[in-house]
């Protein structure tokens, strides 16, 4: 990962894997990403409503209050019109 972020690449945390859906491994990388401070994005792949608990575990998670704290591209992202 630390050669990965030296690139630039940008890393986007996926909200159900800091709430554990993925697994352990998957939870833990994600909390050491954003430790790091090397988290560029926030975003989810909830498809189903029985995957809200993984986003209410994840805003229990210690790490949620780093995630707020980092500089995140999100706000930058523009919609296409559909138009």
């Amino acid at each position: 990962y630390a050669e990965l972020y030296e690139m630039n690449v940008v890393f986007q945390i996926n909200l159900l894997s800091l709430g554990g859906l993925y697994g352990s491994a998957e939870q833990a990388i994600a909390e050491k990403l954003i430790q790091q401070g090397w988290v560029g994005a926030v975003g989810s792949d909830l498809h189903q409503a029985a995957q809200y608990r993984y986003i209410h575990r994840a805003l229990q998670n210690p790490s949620i209050q780093l995630l707020g704290e980092l500089p995140l591209l999100n706000h930058t992202i523009l919609l296409a019109d559909k138009a």
